[in-house]
């Protein structure tokens, strides 16, 4: 029985989960579908299209342009594999094409570690500073109006666009049984802004 030839897609999506360290039950988990949709997709058992393939790769935080990178590195590697030769790499040129294509699979994985990386270090610092404007609340709520602005004013600490979101949401709640600390709370929150 003849093996039959994955498509380019079909492997670059294999490459840019193998080079991740993602499983097939992480990445389909991730892309909300089931395990063997992508085991189908990777051995070549159910067409994939480029729009599906950057969409799983979206999944693992993978931008398109580092999708154009793998199915370059991808064709390359056939490219190679189908020259006279191959797998003979004993040539300064066999040589040098396979640094070639080291090196792309090096701008892959540079590429996409950085995407995923920036992703998870914005959303951390978000995370925190969310997590401060709750303490910083908590110091505010138990004081009386005039008292939160000299904090304010005096602590750097309390300009914090965190603390001017929760206020914010805070002035909303409040608004349903009481209009003035609802303005109140909203002044405070732009009176915040306007010193960071």
């Amino acid at each position: 029985m003849a093996r039959k030839e994955l498509s380019t897609l079909n492997l670059a999506l294999t490459v840019i989960r193998s080079v991740l360290g993602w499983d097939q039950a992480d990445l389909a988990q991730a892309a909300g579908v089931q395990p063997k949709v992508i085991s189908d997709y990777e051995r070549g058992h159910r067409p994939l299209t480029r729009e599906k393939l950057e969409m799983l790769a979206g999944a693992m935080g993978v931008p398109a342009d580092t999708v154009d990178r793998a199915l370059s590195f991808v064709r390359s590697v056939r490219q190679m594999a189908q020259a006279p030769g191959y797998p003979d790499a004993g040539t300064d040129a066999d040589r040098r094409q396979i640094e070639a294509l080291a090196m792309g699979v090096g701008s892959v994985v540079t590429d996409s570690t950085r995407s995923v990386l920036s992703a998870v270090t914005s959303q951390g610092r978000t995370l925190v500073v969310r997590e401060q404007a709750q303490g910083l609340w908590r110091r505010l709520r138990v004081r009386k109006p005039s008292e939160r602005r000299l904090l304010v004013k005096g602590l750097d600490e309390f300009r914090n666009w965190g603390l001017c979101e929760l206020l914010c949401a805070e002035s909303i709640k409040a608004a349903a049984d009481n209009a003035d600390r609802a303005v109140e709370l909203a002044e405070l929150a732009l009176w915040i802004a306007d010193l960071s």
